[in-house]
Order: C-alpha cells, then structure tokens, then sequence
C-alpha cells in the first residue's frame, strides 16, 4: 500500500474533549487529543491512548464525552448510549493506576456515522491488511504525526487544528520484539511545539529512498509536552527546547490482533 509522504493527516484526526452535547461549545482553547483510524481484517477501528480514556473521567460529576468535530456539520460522539448511563465506546487496554502494565491504548469499533465523518472529512485508513514489514535494520527517521492541542486558532468561525509532522530519529532503533520504542532529536534551535494532543497519533517509517511510508506506531507521550509543564521543569531537565523526544507503542498486524484481543474485539 501507498502513503503519501505529504499527506499523513488523512489517517487521524482531532479528538475533542467536550461536556455532553457540547454544553461547553467549541473553541480553540477546547482540549483535544488525537484519533488514529485502522483497518483490520476487513474491519475499521478507531484507537487513541488509554490516558485520553481516562480523561473522560467517566462516572463522575464532570463526565466529558469524546467526540470527532470536522469540516462538515456532522458530530460524532463516542458516547455508549445502550450502557443505561453515560459511559464510551471506547475500550481502555490497561487501568488508571501510576504504573499499570500494558499497553497506553484505546479502541473503539467504527460504524456508518464514523465513516460518514471520514469521507466528509477525506480521511483514510492504515490497511494493516496490506502492511509490509519494513526493513528493521535501517534506522532511518521515522515521523510522528498527530494534532497538537496548544496548537489551534479560529477564523472566526471555524476552529483550526493543529497538525504536527516531526521527523526525529530512533537512536536505538525499532524492533518487531519490542512493544515500544522512542524517537529523540536535536534541532539547531528552539521549535516551540507543545506535543501534548498528539497521543493517539501514528508513527510512519520513512526510507530515505523511493519506498513510500510504512505505519509502525501509535504516539502515547511527547517532549515538550504542554507549555505549563515545561514552565515548571527543574534546572536539571536534559531536555531543552531545541529536542524532540516521542514515545510510541509499537503498531503491526501481529500487535493490533492483541490489541483487539485485550478490548475484547476480537475478529
């Protein structure tokens, strides 16, 4: 299959963060994360991070539905309406708790409103059915993908997103026998980018000759990652504001069919 090197954003979208039916309205400073859309066995799945689940805070007071909010006027809201009280469609594949073990992943399945949103909003998915592995052994730069939540504007009408492309080295590498691994770079001089919004993103593998992009990842935390966070940072902090640091789950047929398996979608 083919990817456009210049065209990743067809493959996700912003996932807002929002009072049920939009009680709290729509604007730029609303938080979002992002949604990754996949294709398996046939099938279509949106998956975001199981930290954007969490933010939901599902059965309390302060409940906040996830919804995908594009171009036309089309609202999808991931809301479960057959559980008898608000709940998600989203399945989380590891609890809240500090250190839980597992993978930071989300999904949910997709239905006829999902697919009217994306070819409204010309969205496409990542066919893991015709995924070919890439050659491992060539540590190229990958590029992470996603919508940055500090990073929208208005025209007045409309609320912008964010869309980041960082390309960024592997410094040890990917292996198919890991189920993670990091992206970190040095630019010459400060980028100014937030990366907080981008969870939920994916991660291509890009040859450095004509062979196009291949999905190897699913974003689930960045560095920098929100301006208030990097404020309070301590003097001791390696990072500065010229890196880029990007953490992935790593994303192949083999892993997405545990995926499922953990949310209990299995095919």
């Amino acid at each position: 299959m083919e990817y456009s090197k210049t065209e990743f954003s067809q493959f996700c979208a912003p996932l807002w963060l929002s009072k049920p039916f939009m009680q709290d309205g729509h604007d730029a400073n609303k938080a979002n994360a992002t949604v990754t859309f996949i294709k398996y066995k046939g099938k279509g799945y949106v998956v975001t991070c199981a930290h954007v689940y969490y933010q939901q805070q599902i059965g309390s007071d302060d409940f906040r539905e996830l919804i995908l909010f594009g171009n036309s006027s089309l609202i999808v809201s991931f809301l479960d309406f057959g559980a008898g009280r608000p709940a998600s469609a989203f399945r989380p594949l590891i609890d809240d708790s500090p250190k839980a073990n597992g993978p930071d992943i989300a999904i949910a399945p997709t239905n006829f409103v999902i697919q009217q949103y994306m070819k409204d909003n010309d969205k496409e998915w990542l066919d893991l059915d015709s995924w070919e592995e890439p050659d491992w052994s060539i540590n190229s730069p990958k590029i992470a993908v996603g919508y940055a939540t500090e990073h929208k504007s208005t025209d007045g009408k409309y609320v912008l997103s964010g869309f980041v492309q960082a390309v960024a080295e592997s410094p040890s590498g990917v292996e198919s026998t890991r189920d993670k691994f990091m992206l970190f770079s040095q630019l010459e001089e400060e980028h100014e980018v937030f990366f907080s919004g981008m969870s939920g993103g994916p991660v291509f593998y890009q040859y450095e000759d004509d062979r196009e992009a291949v999905p190897i990842g699913i974003i689930y935390e960045g560095s920098p990652g929100s301006s208030l966070e990097w404020e309070k940072r301590g003097h001791e902090s390696f990072l500065t504001g010229s890196h880029i640091k990007i953490d992935a789950q790593l994303l192949t047929p083999n892993t997405f069919k545990e995926w499922l398996s953990l949310a209990g979608l299995n095919t």
